[in-house]
C-alpha cells in the first residue's frame, strides 16, 4: 500500500509512540497456493500501535521501502528490534539495530493476532488473497480498527 493512503494509520501513531519499535515480517498467499507475499510489520512496543505494514518481495529493496514509510514516526534515537533476516541490515542504521528473537516478542504476537482474526491469513485456508490490492485494503482497515482500539485504551480522544 502506498503511503499516501496510510493517512489513518499515520494520523494514529504520530507523536504516540516509543523509542523502541519491533519489526517482524510473515508471508501469505497471493493469487494462488505457489505465490508468496510477503507482510512486513512494524509495532510499538509499548503503546502496542502498529505503526504501518508493506507488502511485497521479503528482499532488501521491498524492506527498505518498508523503512522508509515507518522512519517518519522515528527519531534518531530509536531503537529497532528485529529477528536475524539479513535485509533488515541494509536499511536500520547500526547503532539503533538489535537483532534477537527474544526482542520481537510483541510483533510476534501480532503476527498470530494477525493469523486468528483474518481469515485470508489462516496458512492452512481455502480463503486467500487474489489481488495484492485486496490485500492491502484489508489489512489497512484491520490495522486502523486494532489502532483505535489501543488509542481508546490508552486514553487518547479520537
Amino acid at each position: 500500500m502506498e503511503v499516501r493512503e496510510n493517512r489513518i494509520i499515520e494520523q494514529q501513531v504520530k507523536g504516540r509512540i516509543s523509542n523502541e519499535i519491533e519489526c517482524d515480517e510473515m508471508w501469505h498467499y497471493l493469487g494462488n497456493k505457489d505465490k508468496r507475499c510477503w507482510i512486513w510489520i512494524a509495532i510499538c512496543r509499548a503503546t502496542k500501535l502498529i505503526l504501518g505494514f508493506f507488502t511485497g518481495s521479503r528482499g532488501k529493496k521491498a524492506g527498505r521501502q518498508f523503512y522508509n514509510q515507518i522512519k517518519s514516526f522515528t527519531t534518531s534515537r530509536t531503537n529497532w528490534y528485529t529477528d536475524y533476516w539479513k535485509a533488515y541490515t541494509d536499511f536500520i542504521p547500526v547503532n539503533q539495530h538489535t537483532q534477537s528473537k527474544k526482542e520481537t516478542y510483541t510483533v510476534e504476537g501480532y503476527n498470530a493476532s494477525f493469523r486468528d482474526d483474518l481469515q485470508r491469513l489462516t496458512r492452512r485456508t481455502r480463503a486467500y488473497s487474489k489481488q495484492k490490492t485486496n490485500l492491502d485494503a484489508s489489512l489497512y482497515l484491520y490495522i486502523a480498527s486494532h489502532n483505535e482500539k489501543q488509542l481508546k485504551k490508552l486514553g487518547y480522544s479520537i
